[in-house]
Formats: structure tokens, sequence, C-alpha cells
């Protein structure tokens, strides 16, 4: 079995760790399940929605100390190449029946 899930998941790690605001700990991504989708010329493409969660610092007063809180964002994923035989979609020319 490959292990594309996993490298793909530390890959979109290090992206994620880039945009996320000062403070902000415990950062985990998760790929999620795969479908297909109808789109333009090709009948259909390889989607995937990607989540991450992290927590970032809330504003302390003097009543009441700043705490951890748990944020997520989730993003989508549409590929430029089948997900099973690896040929890339073409966008000019309509997929044969």
């Amino acid at each position: 079995m490959c292990d594309c899930k996993k490298n793909d998941e530390a890959r979109l790690r290090e992206h994620f760790a880039a945009t996320l605001p000062e403070g902000a700990t415990g950062l985990e991504v998760s790929l999620g399940g795969f479908a297909m989708c109808f789109t333009g010329p090709v009948p259909y493409k390889n989607y995937s929605e990607v989540t991450a969660t992290y927590k970032v610092p809330t504003k302390g007063t003097a009543s009441k100390p700043s705490r951890m809180m748990e944020r997520k964002k989730t993003v989508n994923l549409l590929g430029n190449y089948c997900m099973f035989c690896g040929e890339k979609y073409d966008k000019t020319e309509p997929a044969a029946a």
C-alpha cells in the first residue's frame, strides 16, 4: 500500500503552518475522503477536502486570563491528474465517451 495520503498531509501541514497566526499551536491536518465531480470537458476529476485544526491564544484581561482556543480551516482540492491512472486531465479536448 502506498503512503501518498500521509505524504500529502505532511506537505499540507507545512503549507498551513506558514499561514497560521502568531502563537498558534497544535496544528493537525487531515486529508478527507475522495470523490468525483462532474466539470467542464472532463467527465470527472478527483476532489478532496483538507481540514487543518490549530489552537490560537485569546486576548486576556485582568479578570480573565488568556487561554488557547481551537480553530478549524477547511479548503478544497481539485486534481489535475486522474487519481487512479495518473493521466493528466486535458482541459482543451472533451473526453471520449
